[in-house]
């Protein structure tokens, strides 16, 4: 690489990069979850990390749902998510377009996060299902706080279609 009059070589390593999904966090009396995406299987993983830390949850103050930089994708596994927050059969996300309205709604029931303060976290690099999530929890949790940069700004979904042999197109 030549920089003005300076010349010099940098090594270059390839390596895999793995982000998870999810990530959760017990801070004194909070519980933080880090939602990195919204990719196929994250409401699995929720589950499975509430399930864990279930005990943690009963006795926390506070819940911390972070989505910063995460990027969306599928809105469904939002609305999955927002089943452990708002009561079952509630509209947790309508999506329009041209003539056509889709409305997804909370698919059970769980009490382990009511009567627990919620602080959502977003940024610039927040888009689509994060963006999503946290304005739904803001709406069901009017005493939620949400610490902010400007987010991505999409506000808007894409869903996929599945085709045969489970491949699918967004």
């Amino acid at each position: 690489i030549q920089r003005w009059t300076t010349i010099f070589t940098v090594e270059v390593k390839r390596k895999k990069i793995v982000i998870p999904l999810i990530e959760t966090e017990k801070k004194g009396k909070s519980i933080v979850f880090t939602l990195n995406s919204f990719w196929q299987w994250i409401t699995y993983l929720f589950g499975s990390w509430v399930d864990t830390y279930k005990n943690d949850i009963k006795t926390a103050d506070k819940i911390i749902i972070d989505v910063r930089n995460n990027p969306g994708w599928y809105v469904e596994e939002a609305a999955w998510i927002l089943s452990y927050f708002v009561p079952n059969a509630e509209p947790v996300i309508t999506m329009e377009q041209k003539n056509d309205k889709q409305t997804l709604f909370s698919q059970w029931t769980s009490d382990i996060f009511s009567g627990k303060q919620l602080y959502l976290l977003i940024n610039w690099g927040s888009a689509s299902a994060s963006e999503i999530l946290v304005g739904t929890l803001k709406e069901y949790f009017p005493s939620a706080k949400i610490i902010w940069e400007k987010s991505f700004g999409k506000w808007s979904a894409q869903t996929v279609m599945w085709l045969p042999n489970w491949w699918s197109v967004k």
